[in-house]
């Protein structure tokens, strides 16, 4: 019979209650030319931020343990481990991104977060035909 495991949403609604922002690293980027600012994100949104982080590197270091395994087993259940970390991870980080929008009315836009936790759209040249045919999509590539 099967132990009853707390869900994954009990789970993230707990890490998200808990999580302790001054251990978080703000986002390291910088608010560049061409940046329009539009708001700073809420608590809310930095700790998303912080989880989507700590579930993505658990899931980088989880990878690193399965690749120097000793034996196929535990290779086995660090592969899983590092899928499912992964996973929840990728989840997290479209939460994060679609709440953002929907926060800042930022649909249809490229967003980022930036330092100071600066939310930001990014105003994006599309690539000219020419640029096509070359086959570069760098609109500012020589």
């Amino acid at each position: 019979m099967r132990q009853e495991q707390v869900s994954f949403l009990e789970t993230l609604r707990l890490e998200l209650e808990n999580v302790n922002l001054t251990e978080s690293p703000d986002p390291p980027f910088p608010v560049e030319t061409g940046d329009h600012v539009v708001g700073i994100a809420s608590e809310e949104h930095k700790k998303l931020y912080a989880v989507w982080q700590n579930y993505e590197r658990a899931g980088m270091e989880t990878g690193i343990q399965a690749r120097y395994a000793r034996g196929e087993e535990e290779r086995t259940q660090a592969i899983r481990r590092a899928s499912s970390l992964s996973m929840k991870a990728n989840l997290i980080r479209d939460l994060f991104w679609i709440s953002l929008r929907d926060s800042f009315d930022q649909w249809g836009r490229d967003i980022a977060i930036k330092a100071e936790w600066k939310v930001v759209w990014t105003e994006t040249k599309p690539p000219s035909l020419l640029d096509l045919l070359r086959g570069s999509s760098d609109p500012d590539r020589e």
